[in-house]
């Protein structure tokens, strides 16, 4: 059964063969407990669920204190911070390259997802991907990023920075934005 924005049940087929042996489940139910992850903590709690997909980091040390068990895995989930290259002034390398330098990684990484996972590393590619060659690690250079600025004549330009109202996404693009601002 489906039930939009409440829940979905697949339940095991009778007389169903499955190639793996036995189902050991009669059913799953994936439930909606819509954007307010307290709500999912609330059903770990009351026991109304076993299981969820994905945790914000917020609540990890909420969850971790649960009598639960932690599956993690790397993955190439990211957040970028995207420049229109056909608009003034992204189209100039020396502006896009001093937004990068601006940014400390490590410390977008720990203010927007609490340290958890793995810095950007200013590419589309991730350590799982096969295509993934790691590349020398580029540190912040704010004195440099406002010297490309300059050199640019996009000293007094103000980047407009638009990020979702949704945690991790939020507290990232506020991160970014921040140092943007200590860089000049």
């Amino acid at each position: 059964s489906y039930d939009v924005g409440q829940k979905a049940v697949v339940k095991r087929r009778e007389n169903g063969k499955w190639w793996g042996g036995e189902a050991p489940l009669d059913s799953v139910e994936f439930i909606d407990y819509g954007t307010d992850f307290n709500a999912t903590v609330n059903a770990f709690e009351s026991g109304e669920i076993d299981l969820n997909f994905e945790s914000p980091a917020d609540f990890i040390d909420i969850l971790d204190k649960m009598d639960l068990v932690k599956s993690e895995v790397a993955t190439a989930t990211t957040l970028v911070a995207r420049t229109n290259i056909t608009h003034k002034p992204y189209d100039d390398k020396r502006v896009r390259n001093a937004l990068q330098m601006a940014v400390d990684n490590n410390a977008v990484l720990q203010l927007g997802y609490a340290g958890r996972g793995t810095p950007g590393e200013n590419h589309h590619v991730a350590p799982i991907h096969p295509e993934y060659y790691p590349l020398p690690k580029k540190t912040r250079d704010a004195a440099g990023a406002k010297k490309l600025m300059a050199e640019a004549g996009q000293t007094d330009f103000e980047h407009e920075l638009i990020t979702i109202e949704d945690d991790w996404q939020k507290n990232t693009g506020d991160a970014i934005a921040g140092q943007l601002r200590d860089a000049g």
